[in-house]
């Protein structure tokens, strides 16, 4: 890689979205101090304009991805940067999912003055996650868990302002914007993460110089571990509408994963948890998803895409 070589980042304009792209602008200055020229280009997506609109309704969170990841497509940029969450587990075939870095935090966070089990009956509890929700009424039939919208600081600020009792986010989230908020982690053995969170993906078209350079930045156990998350949610089939928690954690050799499918509701669930080769991440995942299914998590996937038309 002679030279220097010019790289412009885009990303969504959000607080948290140029959080995540700083932490990329600076492992890229700091592998390649002298190499690279960098530069930022932010994007206005669908989800920015329509802020008061559901997900469903301009095609959810993958809509804002594809739309920073158009710019990449037409040569207005070389990399974008997302919420790994956020990426579609079937990608744009000209582009390569190139560096995972590490995550700060995996879990979810209730950001309230009480903790979970010590919220009044009927809590109102804020949450735009069906994952969210449904782990939330599993735990605590009688809240009232409702939607809410908007980022990570207006969400904060509506609970602040007493439009909710409670609203959970990711702890990721919290640190990275370094939230001054009482806030509790959730137990991730019962509210199971989503696949990918907490981690920031670095996309590129495949083939082209940049991929190289993020490569240098890519975390292995990260990417590991976020693979095998995402395997499990493509082989089940579950988009975005379904309740359903995919997380695995990395020892050595050794990966355990943990993945759940919720009714929406969360009165019904089927759970699998195993440690498996960490080399074979990917077959692993394939076989947990086929064993939910076969355990009615089918059934449960039929019943929220039902519910979500």
């Amino acid at each position: 890689m002679p030279g220097t070589c010019r790289m412009i980042l885009a990303t969504r304009g959000s607080d948290l979205a140029l959080a995540q792209a700083q932490e990329v602008w600076d492992a890229l200055a700091a592998k390649y101090p002298d190499e690279l020229e960098l530069h930022k280009t932010i994007v206005k997506t669908s989800g920015d304009v329509l802020k008061d609109a559901a997900l469903k309704d301009f095609g959810g969170k993958g809509a804002f991805v594809m739309e920073v990841d158009e710019r990449v497509l037409r040569g207005e940029a070389d990399v974008s940067v997302h919420s790994l969450k956020d990426l579609p587990t079937k990608m744009h075939p000209d582009l390569t999912l190139a560096a995972v870095l590490p995550r700060p935090a995996y879990t979810d966070a209730l950001v309230s003055d009480f903790r979970l089990e010590e919220l009044p009956r009927g809590a109102k509890v804020g949450t735009s996650s069906v994952r969210r929700k449904a782990m939330l009424l599993r735990a605590r039939a009688d809240l009232r868990v409702e939607d809410i919208r908007g980022n990570v600081p207006t969400r904060v600020r509506n609970w602040r302002e007493g439009a909710y009792d409670g609203v959970v986010l990711s702890t990721a989230g919290l640190r990275r914007l370094r939230i001054d908020a009482p806030s509790q982690e959730l137990d991730p053995n019962v509210f199971v993460p989503e696949p990918g969170q907490g981690a920031v993906a670095c996309v590129c078209k495949k083939g082209s110089r940049f991929e190289e350079f993020l490569e240098g930045i890519d975390d292995a156990t990260t990417r590991i571990e976020v693979e095998a998350e995402r395997e499990v949610l493509r082989a089940l089939g579950a988009g975005c509408v379904a309740p359903v928690g995919v997380h695995a954690r990395r020892s050595g050799s050794q990966l355990t994963i943990h993945a759940i499918v919720l009714s929406l509701d969360g009165r019904r669930a089927v759970a699998v948890r195993e440690t498996v080769s960490a080399r074979d991440h990917l077959v692993h995942a394939d076989e947990i998803a086929e064993k939910l299914r076969m355990m009615g998590g089918d059934t449960l996937l039929e019943e929220a895409r039902r519910a979500a038309g």
